[in-house]
């Protein structure tokens, strides 16, 4: 419905109260008694502030990845987790890509960003891990 980058919020954990009230209506304009809220990432802090603003009309919260930061009093520990990827050449590829930023405003160009930088949000396991081979039908050999 919204994205993050449609918030014009300053702090993090921070909702523009119009964003609660659209939802608020979108429930009523469908006649809904009650919602089931479905969120991800950064629309978690916008499911949190309906359930709080709107405590009746709100069934179950189903939040996925929540940015932890907001939910719990503990400092973060991303420095450390940097610390310990340093040296793998494809985490230090895609955390260079992540601090230069996005240089394009094109889809195509977002999308070649986005899959160069993922690598920095996944881990690896086991540098020795090869991926097997399909069998082509034509040669016998992996593709």
């Amino acid at each position: 419905m919204y994205s993050s980058k449609q918030s014009p919020s300053k702090l993090p954990g921070q909702v523009r109260p119009s964003l609660t009230d659209d939802i608020e209506h979108l429930r009523v304009h469908l006649g809904l008694d009650r919602v089931v809220l479905m969120a991800h990432s950064a629309g978690t802090r916008l499911a949190l502030a309906c359930a709080a603003q709107f405590t009746l009309s709100v069934a179950r919260l189903v939040l996925t990845t929540p940015p932890a930061a907001y939910l719990v009093d503990e400092p973060s520990d991303a420095h450390t987790l940097i610390g310990k990827r340093r040296g793998d050449l494809l985490f230090e590829a895609a955390f260079a890509a992540l601090e230069a930023g996005r240089q394009t405003v094109d889809d195509d160009g977002f999308n070649a960003w986005q899959q160069e930088s993922a690598p920095a949000g996944y881990a690896t396991w086991g540098r020795n891990r090869t991926i097997p081979r399909r069998q082509s039908a034509e040669d016998g050999r992996g593709q």
